[in-house]
């Protein structure tokens, strides 16, 4: 992505801020670890990551459909509190970045800055909504868990911890 336009995101990061925990606050609260207040506090972390990612060159040139077509951070049995994060996330840097591009008036490159940003968004959640689940007290337990059909007999408990002795 253009240097220019990531700066102007950079720019617009207390705005990114605003709109991405105005988006959070309309979604439904699947699990307490999902309150935006406790994941408003991983924002600026988040866009600065996202924001570095887009600073250096790819090599990759995504199509706005291939990027499009990623695979969307998932967790069937609701539990992650990541996947309404970077659901609003994704909305909010979006937005900011139509912005931007229409601010700086050039859109001949639009849609591969979008493919770019989308492309980052949906790796870095993907990461990150991955990565919880696999420390998930509910993993292969939840009726609905990709990860129930996935995992090893050994693997799935027996009992929840809840259950006692």
């Amino acid at each position: 992505m253009h240097a220019a336009l990531v700066t102007a995101l950079r720019a617009r990061t207390p705005a990114i801020r605003d709109r991405w925990e105005a988006l959070l606050r309309i979604e439904r609260i699947e699990s307490p670890l999902a309150n935006p207040d406790a994941l408003s506090y991983l924002m600026p972390s988040t866009i600065e990551q996202v924001l570095n990612a887009l600073a250096k060159p790819s090599a990759s040139h995504l199509t706005l459909d291939a990027a499009q077509a990623m695979r969307k951070p998932d967790c069937r049995c609701q539990h992650n509190p990541y996947v309404s994060y970077f659901r609003a996330c994704e909305q909010a840097m979006i937005e900011a970045l139509v912005f931007a591009q229409a601010e700086r008036g050039d859109l001949e490159n639009r849609d591969r800055e979008l493919a770019a940003l989308i492309a980052v968004l949906r790796r870095c959640a993907t990461e990150e909504v991955d990565t919880f689940c696999a420390v998930c007290s509910h993993r292969c337990t939840a009726e609905e868990c990709r990860f129930r059909d996935a995992a090893p007999e050994a693997a799935k408990p027996t009992r929840s911890c809840r259950s006692g002795p």
